[in-house]
């Protein structure tokens, strides 16, 4: 018996040291390829830089982008996106601008796929003002990609007005029109009291968020980047319905016949139904920022809000089985703004006359001088219901 112990620990010995010969050659080799496709990168670079020295810009291109694919297919070499950023830079201030706009484009492609959103953010806003100077029609496509991206990247680390601002620049190159300035003229009506001119300015707005939802979507369908993001489209249905559901409380001051509102603020509920049901998904994918926190809870309280004032008790379930889908531990993030509270106790009693009080101490966002207009809306809209319309 010792002699066949110690054979297989010979053996065993002998596994061992195959199996760490294998390990080091497998790691050699794969040493020498990285060395050698770090070498082809450098050479790549160099060549790019002796084409634009020679004037020769489209090759020039052509081998950044050859550097690109080059790069994105060897993982850890840290800053090698730096040389598609030096092309992208020598291509603006030769005022080459497709060239440096799609060369800024795979920077923050590269950079968002490796994980760093922060800087991704900037180099999709760079990429989208390159290529708005192109003045070409046909990049509208590219164009609003990019701003979404931005925006979509920006939000996760920085700001939520930078994100805002990106994606409004997308809207924008998607729709021709500026849904911003059409809320401050229609806030300064409000102000005025000129309520069927604000009702009709924020209701205008709303369309246009519409219509960039569905704009964006097609132009995102036929570059890179793929379909619009879907918390992007959250955003949009989210300020969609604050347009509708401030354009309806406008409509009240004037006369309070429901027929006149009615319409408008089942539009509205619409709008936060769809912003909360196309964002849901990013909770379990982990793609949830604590900024889009406050808008979510925002949204299933304005959602129950007014559906509780119109009786529509099957949607405020589509909202509460929404909730559900979220693990308990992330749904802790929604409390500190107070929208969740109401939102649960609407879900639970559909009762607006529950929860005034509440509605009176939060923030109702952009929309929130507009509070005591929409405050009546709903008290208006629940009366209604309770006579039988």
């Amino acid at each position: 018996m010792p002699h066949a112990v110690n054979n297989n620990h010979s053996k065993n010995d002998e596994k061992g040291a195959g199996d760490r010969d294998q390990q080091a050659d497998s790691f050699d080799k794969g040493e020498a390829q990285r060395l050698l496709a770090k070498q082809k990168l450098n050479e790549l670079r160099n060549k790019a830089r002796e084409l634009i020295a020679q004037g020769k810009y489209r090759k020039a291109f052509d081998a950044y982008v050859e550097y690109s694919d080059s790069m994105s297919k060897v993982r850890g070499l840290a800053g090698a996106e730096s040389a598609i950023l030096e092309g992208a830079r020598k291509f603006g201030e030769l005022e080459l601008w497709y060239e440096a706009g799609n060369l800024y484009l795979i920077v923050a492609n590269f950079l968002s796929n490796m994980g760093v959103i922060s800087h991704a953010g900037d180099f999709y806003l760079s990429a989208a003002e390159a290529l708005e100077k192109v003045n070409d029609k046909s990049l509208r496509g590219f164009i609003a990609a990019c701003y979404g991206a931005a925006s979509q990247a920006l939000r996760g680390e920085k700001s939520t007005s930078e994100s805002d601002k990106a994606l409004m620049k997308g809207v924008l190159v998607a729709t021709g029109k500026n849904p911003v300035e059409i809320e401050s003229t229609a806030y300064k009506a409000l102000r005025a009291h000129d309520f069927q001119g604000a009702s009709e300015m924020f209701s205008e707005a709303s369309s246009i968020y519409s219509l960039a939802i569905e704009e964006l979507s097609d132009l995102a369908h036929n570059v890179d980047s793929g379909p619009l993001a879907v918390d992007v489209k959250s955003v949009l249905h989210h300020r969609a319905g604050q347009d509708l559901l401030a354009s309806a409380a406008c409509l009240v001051e004037i006369d309070k016949r429901t027929d006149a509102i009615k319409e408008k603020a089942i539009s509205a509920a619409d709008e936060f139904t769809k912003a909360v049901i196309n964002f849901t998904p990013l909770f379990s994918l982990g793609e949830a920022h604590k900024v889009d926190y406050r808008r979510y809870s925002y949204d299933l309280m304005m959602g129950a809000t007014v559906r509780s004032a119109l009786g529509s008790v099957e949607d405020i379930e589509t909202l509460e089985s929404q909730l559900s889908l979220i693990d308990k531990a992330q749904t802790k993030g929604f409390e500190d703004s107070g929208y969740l509270v109401v939102a649960k106790t609407l879900m639970k009693t559909k009762k607006i006359k529950n929860v005034i009080n509440d509605l009176r101490e939060v923030h109702l966002g952009s929309v929130d001088e507009a509070k005591e207009q929409i405050i009546e809306l709903l008290s208006t809209l629940e009366e209604a219901k309770e006579k039988g319309w």
